[in-house]
């Protein structure tokens, strides 16, 4: 009779818990960018190479030597929530992540990432 108890009280419990997470990316999924960005070869690949592989920038400017950076901004929003019985718990995040590189004389000379 107690495991009984036990049993329905769980279930009653379990029917009281929810939990949602949704995850957006925009412009796309940045490790799908990492993994085109891996293929970028400093001092090898060309202008051209860098926007077959991750389009067109977010960013685009020229320094005074003629150097090109090209800046691609990638965000993540991370929507969750998690309710159990009277307690409700909304949490929202956002990262962002930028792939920046210097082109010059159509050939990329630099790479880096910021967080």
């Amino acid at each position: 009779m107690c495991y009984l108890c036990v049993g329905a009280g769980l279930v009653f419990l379990a029917g009281c818990l929810c939990i949602r997470s949704d995850v957006k990316y925009s412009p796309s999924d940045p490790s799908i960018a990492k993994s085109n960005a891996a293929q970028i070869k400093v001092g090898k690949s060309t202008r051209e190479q860098l926007l077959s592989l991750l389009g067109t920038p977010s960013h685009q400017s020229t320094d005074e030597n003629g150097v090109e950076i090209l800046s691609y901004m990638y965000h993540k929003t991370t929507d969750g929530s998690f309710s159990f019985l009277i307690v409700d718990i909304d949490d929202k995040k956002q990262e962002e992540m930028e792939l920046c590189f210097e082109v010059k004389d159509g050939i990329v000379i630099n790479s880096w990432r910021k967080p």
